[in-house]
């Protein structure tokens, strides 16, 4: 198993985009995603740096998952609605996150737009 193999061996819509075939660049950006994510288990989680860092990671990951779409072919309709269904469940704490993310802006002394939680997926 290759270095990369390891952080994205799980995740749900890699898996689904390897069975179908799905775009190498869109593969390349989960595989971005998940590592930038799991980059952001390293630092101490109560710094403001930190929650930056993962507030960045996860509209980035948002950004890949809000491109999924085009991607199921007509033999994995079965996976898009499951993927469908439950894809509402990243939503919750959404706007906890989005809290964070401003009052570490803040303490750094920067006061970012940062899209309201139901704008943009994360």
């Amino acid at each position: 198993m290759s270095q990369i193999d390891l952080p994205i061996r799980y995740p749900y819509l890699l898996a689904e985009s390897q069975a179908g075939s799905w775009s190498a660049a869109w593969s390349q950006r989960a595989i971005a995603a998940v590592t930038r994510l799991q980059t952001c288990s390293r630092p101490d989680p109560l710094q403001a740096d930190t929650m930056i860092l993962v507030a960045g990671a996860l509209a980035f990951a948002g950004d890949v998952i809000g491109d999924t779409g085009a991607q199921w072919p007509a033999h994995q309709q079965r996976e898009r609605e499951r993927w469908l269904h439950d894809r509402p469940i990243l939503a919750f704490g959404k706007e906890a996150r989005r809290q964070r993310a401003l009052r570490s802006w803040r303490v750094r002394g920067r006061g970012p737009s940062i899209p309201a939680a139901g704008s943009a997926p994360d």
